[in-house]
């Protein structure tokens, strides 16, 4: 788990003032920024060179401009690789399957706008709701496993043959990849799972794996420019 340092971290800083974690978006920033540079690291001294790396950038999409949390752009190309990425502390019953068709909207003009590209997504949901000092949030029973569900249907582009991906008609509506993993901020060192097997849901939703199989997914794709 090598994001189990990280996500203490966060935990920590969540519990000090979560309202201001949440709001002054350095709660989620932080895997923002991780998530980044594992995908940097990646890259060739060619990809390093001519590429720039982006964090809470605008770029078009459709018809209108918006922002990603995390993008790969070539300068003369646009955007190489995308990944959003959030995080949903609370009221997870109430608003999860809103996030989703949001989420899945801004899919739709991605691919639209930025066909080859490979674009990903991260989700972390707690295993059980946490309180901070002077907060209390009301208990859940959540259906992790429902969640995962939902996020396998948006997801497994990045292993379709390459043919499809070539061809716009026969483009699935979904990322590249997405990971939906679940965080147990109640241990010590958090823990986490984002292994889905007993499921069968025929994609990878691991965080684990996330970063590897956008490179993967890349250097197939771009084997072309020798950036990845």
């Amino acid at each position: 788990m090598k994001y189990s340092p990280l996500l203490t971290k966060m935990r920590d800083f969540y519990i000090q003032d979560a309202e201001y974690a949440v709001r002054s978006k350095k709660f989620i920033g932080m895997l923002e920024e991780r998530i980044l540079d594992d995908i940097w690291d990646q890259l060739t001294p060619k990809g390093k060179k001519n590429l720039k790396k982006g964090h809470e950038v605008e770029i078009l999409q459709d018809a209108k401009i918006k922002n990603v949390d995390i993008a790969i752009i070539d300068p003369n190309s646009g955007p190489l690789i995308t990944v959003g990425i959030r995080s949903q502390m609370n009221s997870i019953a109430k608003n999860t399957l809103t996030y989703f068709q949001d989420i899945r909207g801004e899919l739709t003009g991605l691919i639209q706008r930025y066909p080859l590209s490979v674009h990903g997504y991260v989700y972390m949901h707690p295993k059980e709701i946490i309180d901070a000092p002077g907060k209390k949030y009301k208990k859940e029973n959540i259906n992790h496993s429902k969640y995962a569900r939902i996020a396998a249907n948006i997801s497994g582009r990045g292993e379709e043959p390459q043919i499809i991906v070539n061809n716009s008609h026969l483009i699935r509506n979904s990322y590249d990849f997405f990971s939906y993993f679940v965080a147990d901020f109640d241990k010590e060192s958090v823990v986490y799972k984002d292994n889905w097997e007993e499921l069968e849901l025929g994609v990878d939703l691991s965080l684990d794996r996330f970063v590897d199989n956008i490179i993967k997914t890349c250097k197939r794709r771009f084997y072309f420019t020798g950036y990845f």
